[in-house]
């Protein structure tokens, strides 16, 4: 509903609030923003997936991480896991996909309780696009709802006939519009959505650099210090660029540029397109008279981060010494003075959600290089992370500043709003398509040729945004695989795959081009709907299709032992599976074992979901110890059977025997819990609305916490429902499958593999890849897409340990790679695996052209 504010006044406002943000959010006096009661969220406990928390306490305590907590650093895998979290080149979708493309804003209105007048206004950005990547052309929509609370992201694939501005927006879940939505026509409202987009995030940083020299403990003493040592102007060399105040033409982080009032020097740097500048405290004015330094106080007061330099590591650090409501993080820093190491430590305050990347153990840089890349990206990620919690004093501000930036849309280019303001509506006056891609084009070339492109990863310290080797980074095991994978699972370290001709045995070693060994287990009569190996009771289980009922497939489970398959000379057919068929298991739709990496069990515990019953059965192993020449394979006792109230989409067992928990999840919504000891039933979440349930299942084996997945949520709860992290992800696809492998949540969707952090769920990538297929995840992950030349499949292999950050073991993954194009089955590095994505685009899309002057602006800044 139109808002009861008056029209001109609301909008002068949004206006000067535009205007004061152009260097970013925190370009502001801390003076004017109110701080409510810090929240402490424990984050020992968010980390162990224990009971969340909200304990309010009068005086905010600092958390301090100096890495002892963390197993002993491997420092490859260290490096490869300095990440910037949420970073603008993966989260800035207007500017990226949007600006300089014809697409659909809307306004509208949905019903909310939490607001005054009980209506919540939004803008709806719309863009339909066309995929060939896959080898058939496919339909997509991608879509930003835009809202007070930040903006959320949403990836529709799109068959028959394009759904209206309605249906995408009830897509998002979030309620529906209360009155017919109004289109916006006039292409000048991309200039207002960029504007709302920057003020989401940190456009550029300011830190500030004190310095402490020997038994310094007070702030008072810190900026007393008139000029810094040798050993820390080193540091401050190390950390950017000294550059000259006056005339500066870069980000100046609140410092004069044209008298001199803040000094004559400053320290400038940037990294992942970020400009970053330094407040140093020795570099800012000094006052004899002024006991307190305020001019350096007001300015280093003033930042979220700030960091430490002792010249003394031995002298205790309180933050609390340092009295400014607007500190939040410190970065205690101090070198050796034998071997010239770095150390860090990094204090908190508690209402900042946990951020990456964790410092090692010990927590010692030897490589002054890679400290300086780990502190600047630590700090980014606090600031980001500071700026984002619903709790810090932030909040409220950043909450007032989109809602003013969305009231001023609505003023200038809805009907209401133009009735308010006096003025003429606009939003009837329709901008041609060509006129409207020009507008937005010069507008992304005019960021682009100033340096400010939101997308940049342009590093002074010359690495790029993603380093020579991220931690998911696969395993190429061929690129000429002919047969679309359906299903699959790792056995030991090969692969079992099920295709449209049958289930193939694939191994994973090195080999040269078009002599990739396989052998062929299964004929193309048996279609599997489900397989999964167990290396323990040393059994294929599997559920071919029989037929389809009800869009629901349905089959027969099997479990087949490696002693008949190893003795097999040609494939198994359909009908010789038959001794191996599971007791009243005919018509499954789902079935479920328990956790493979159970090397003490003596016995496979299986769920088989048949309609509206779960079937319980114990596997007894012949040979459990799998002992050579003694056979394999076991004998089937029925445990039971649950009746449901609806078929069940997604099911698994989690805990030991005794303590036996089974994890059942419905389309209505209900995800609940079975404990076979008690026979209690407990509901763990609800979501009050039909869902496709993508996942329920314990986070790590033996663990309390449960994570819950379905359309494009996944959050995590205890066994009774409470809520055990403080943060939800919602990605931007509705996933096929989530993979939980420390210390990141990998979600794969048709055409994409989305990574986020455990510790608090922000983005660090997305990766494109056409027609993806997750295969298994029991050990390393394994997936297929379709090759960029769209006549074969390729197959990767994800390393758990590369993931998890543990020292890599001597396998495929570390294999040298000098005999470039006959050596598969390799590690690619960041490059090659973003070059393989990036051809796949150029083969398959079809890019918009630019226009001639657009065109050219664009070359010119590129030379530049």
């Amino acid at each position: 509903m139109p808002s009861e504010l008056d029209g001109r006044s609301l909008g002068r406002a949004a206006g000067r609030m535009s205007q004061s943000l152009k260097e970013g959010p925190h370009a502001r006096s801390v003076e004017n923003l109110a701080a409510p009661p810090e929240v402490d969220n424990d984050i020992s406990r968010q980390r162990s997936g224990r009971r969340y928390s909200k304990a309010t306490q009068g005086e905010e305590s600092f958390r301090v991480e100096d890495g002892t907590k963390q197993p002993l650093a491997d420092r490859q895998a260290l490096s490869d896991n300095i990440l910037l979290e949420n970073p603008e080149a993966e989260t800035r979708w207007y500017f990226k996909y949007f600006l300089g493309e014809h697409h659909e804003n809307h306004i509208a209105y949905l019903h909310n309780p939490d607001e005054e007048d009980g209506h919540e206004l939004v803008v709806l950005s719309i863009l339909f696009e066309t995929n060939k990547a896959s080898g058939v052309e496919s339909k997509q929509i991608r879509a930003i709802l835009w809202r007070k609370t930040g903006s959320e992201h949403l990836v529709l694939p799109v068959k028959g006939k394009m759904p209206d501005a309605k249906r995408v927006l009830l897509e998002f879940g979030v309620g529906i519009p209360e009155k017919k939505m109004e289109e916006i026509k006039d292409a000048n409202v991309q200039n207002d959505l960029l504007i709302l987009e920057e003020q989401e995030g940190a456009i550029n940083f300011k830190f500030g650099v004190l310095y402490a020299r020997a038994n310094q403990r007070t702030d008072d003493e810190m900026f007393s210090n008139e000029h810094g040592s040798p050993a820390f102007e080193e540091f401050l060399e190390l950390l950017g660029t000294q550059v000259r105040l006056k005339g500066w033409n870069g980000f100046r982080g609140g410092l004069d540029v044209k008298n001199g009032s803040t000094g004559e020097k400053s320290v400038h740097t940037v990294e992942f397109g970020k400009e970053i500048m330094f407040h140093v405290s020795t570099y800012l004015p000094y006052s004899k008279d002024n006991s307190q330094q305020l001019e350096r106080k007001r300015h280093l007061g003033n930042d979220i981060c700030n960091i430490i330099f002792q010249e003394d590591s031995d002298t205790p650090f309180f933050p609390e010494m340092i009295k400014s409501k607007f500190n939040h993080i410190f970065a205690l820093v101090s070198r050796d003075k034998k071997t010239g190491h770095y150390s860090l430590k990094v204090y908190t305050k508690r209402s900042v959600p946990e951020y990456g990347p964790p410092l090692p153990n010990p927590c010692i840089f030897p490589d002054k290089s890679e400290f300086r890349h780990f502190l600047i990206v630590k700090l980014m990620n606090a600031e980001k992370a500071a700026l984002s919690s619903p709790t810090s004093s932030f909040a409220g501000k950043k909450l007032r500043t989109l809602d003013a930036l969305l009231n001023q849309i609505n003023l200038k280019y809805s009907r209401d709003g133009q009735k308010q303001s006096g003025k003429s509506s606009s939003s009837s006056k329709k901008t041609p398509v060509e006129s409207f891609r020009t507008i937005g084009q010069e507008i992304k070339v005019g960021k682009i040729a100033a340096g400010v492109a939101p997308t940049s990863t342009y590093s002074e310290s010359g690495k790029a945004a993603v380093t020579m080797s991220e931690p998911w980074a696969p395993v190429c095991i061929t690129t000429e695989f002919t047969q679309q994978i359906l299903c699959g699972d790792s056995w030991d370290n090969n692969l079992v795959v099920s295709t449209p001709e049958g289930v193939t045995l694939i191994t994973v070693a090195p080999h040269m081009p078009g002599q990739l060994a396989t052998r062929k287990l299964f004929d193309a009569s048996v279609r599997c709907l489900q397989l999964r190996v167990d290396e323990v009771s040393c059994t294929l289980f599997l559920c071919t299709l029989k037929f389809e009922e009800d869009d629901r497939k349905r089959g027969s489970v099997y479990a087949v032992p490696f002693e008949a398959l190893r003795l097999l000379e040609r494939p198994m057919s359909k009908k010789e599976l038959k001794p191996y068929l599971v007791p009243n298991a005919k018509e499954c739709h789902l079935f479920a074992i328990n956790y493979e990496g159970d090397l003490s069990k003596t016995s496979t515990r299986l769920l088989v979901a048949i309609g509206k019953k779960v079937r319980r059965y114990s596997y007894v192993l012949r040979n459990p110890g799998n002992v050579p020449g003694m056979g394999s394979g076991g004998v089937f006792t029925a445990l039971g059977e649950l009746p449901m109230n609806e078929p069940v989409d997604v099911m698994s067992i989690t805990g030991q025997p005794a303590r036996e928990l089974i994890c059942l999840g419905f389309k209505s919504g209900d995800f609940v819990t079975h404990s076979v000891e008690t026979g209690s039933m407990n509901n763990a979440h609800s979501a009050n609305m039909k869902v496709e349930p993508v996942i329920f299942t314990e986070t790590s084996p033996g663990d309390e916490e449960l994570m819950v997945a379905y359309n494009q949520q996944c959050l995590f709860r205890l066994v009774d429902g409470t809520q055990s992290r403080p943060f939800e992800l919602k990605w931007t696809s509705r996933p096929q499958a989530i993979v939980y492998k420390t210390a990141y949540i990998l979600a794969f969707t048709n055409d994409a593999i989305e990574v986020a952090t455990q510790v608090n769920g922000n983005l660090v990538k997305s990766v494109q890849l056409p027609q993806l297929t997750f295969i298994s995840s029991k050990n390393d992950v394994f997936f297929s897409s379709r090759s960029y030349d769209n006549r074969s499949f390729s197959i990767f292999k994800m390393s758990a340990d590369s993931l998890s950050g543990r020292a890599q073991t001597q396998d495929l993954s570390v294999l040298p790679v000098h005999i470039t194009g006959t050596h598969y089955a390799r590690k690619l590095s960041t490059s090659e695996f973003n070059t393989a994505i990036s051809m796949h685009r150029r083969i398959n899309s079809s890019p918009s052209k630019l226009s001639n002057s657009n065109l050219k602006k664009a070359v010119e800044a590129a030379d530049e």
